[in-house]
């Protein structure tokens, strides 16, 4: 149910497989599924975006609900009273320096691919 998260998602098709076992590999915690969830769908949006040529943050500007979005229910039935997923996206982008961030990552991958054509030679 929490695959779609602060996002606006029309339409979902999921498959999953469920094995039991007495060997477990984490302990007991609250909210079991939500990490793997959120992973899922953080990837699915680096990977759209990628694909279409967009920046990872714009892509979740373009898809993330506002605060004026609430209430609603989500498209898997998750009911949500209230949040800001919007403004928690901008606040985090400034925080980290997102423009920064992502020029140095530009320059870095430069220099690795000169390196990596330098050594091919």
């Amino acid at each position: 149910m929490a695959v779609p998260g602060p996002y606006k998602i029309r339409h979902i098709h999921c498959e999953a497989i469920a094995v039991a076992t007495n060997k477990t590999t984490s302990s007991v915690y609250r909210g079991v599924g939500l990490p793997a969830a959120q992973y899922t769908m953080e990837h699915i949006l680096d990977l759209a975006a990628s694909k279409l040529g967009m920046d990872p943050a714009e892509i979740r500007r373009k898809n993330i609900m506002k605060s004026s979005d609430f209430p609603c229910t989500s498209i898997t039935g998750l009911n949500y009273d209230s949040a800001t997923p919007l403004e928690s996206l901008e606040m985090a982008l400034e925080k980290v320096g997102y423009a920064a961030f992502r020029k140095e990552q530009r320059r870095r991958a430069r220099r690795a691919s000169t390196s990596a054509s330098a050594s091919r030679r």
